[in-house]
């Protein structure tokens, strides 16, 4: 049944399905935060007298800047654990791990926006002879803002499709683009185990010997798990 397990799991991130689209663009949003760590976090603000333009990055500020970039890669690892677990042939059971990984996805990006917006009105400028200059949020701060956030949201219309298919058996296409969705996996499963039972009777009924049935079971299973 690999092959099945590598259809399905090819199906849900498709960028024909709407569940797959939402998870590229989760990840493209983890990138732009990603990219906002390493950006200017927070710059001082140049005046006519002074030219000073110093960037200041995430890991300058104090401890909350810290934890807020700690929290965000809590938030990538989740969503990277719950792809991990969607290529395992039993993903459909794990409904609860899928839910308290979105869960703990939201907290985590929730706690770092915070702790970014905290680090940012504590800082204090070091240097005496530019206190006067007023502290501006940086392109990096943005980036990893925006980031955070659009990645739970996306990755929350993701796993929100996800349990519709899990809950009432959909195939993992079933939110494609255009098109026909496949048959659901448990018609051909129902199908399979049907005929399977047709096949073991006439054995039982003698209309058929050992080995015609052993042959007949082995093609079944052959086709079936094209």
């Amino acid at each position: 049944m690999e092959r099945n397990e590598n259809k399905e799991f090819s199906a849900l991130l498709s960028f024909r399905s709407v569940n797959g689209l939402l998870l590229y663009l989760a990840d493209f949003f983890l990138l732009l935060a990603i990219i906002g760590l390493f950006c200017p976090f927070v710059s001082y603000n140049p005046t006519v007298f002074d030219e000073t333009s110093r960037t200041v990055s995430l890991f300058g500020l104090s401890w909350p800047g810290v934890l807020a970039a700690l929290l965000f890669a809590g938030e990538a690892v989740c969503l990277f654990v719950s792809v991990m677990l969607l290529v395992q042939a039993e993903w459909r059971s794990k409904q609860k791990t899928f839910t308290l990984l979105q869960v703990c996805s939201v907290l985590c990006a929730v706690a770092c926006v915070i702790f970014s917006c905290v680090a940012y009105l504590l800082y204090e400028i070091p240097e005496e002879e530019f206190s006067y200059l007023e502290l501006q949020i940086g392109a990096g701060m943005y980036l990893m803002l925006i980031g955070a956030v659009g990645a739970v949201a996306a990755s929350l219309g993701f796993f929100f499709l996800l349990k519709k298919i899990i809950q009432k058996g959909l195939p993992a296409d079933a939110f494609r683009l255009g098109g026909k969705a496949a048959e659901p996996e448990k018609n051909a499963n129902a199908s399979l185990e049907e005929k399977l039972r047709e096949l073991a009777s006439l054995r039982d009924q003698g209309l058929i010997g050992e080995d015609e049935y052993s042959e007949k079971k082995q093609e079944l299973l052959g086709k079936y798990s094209e």
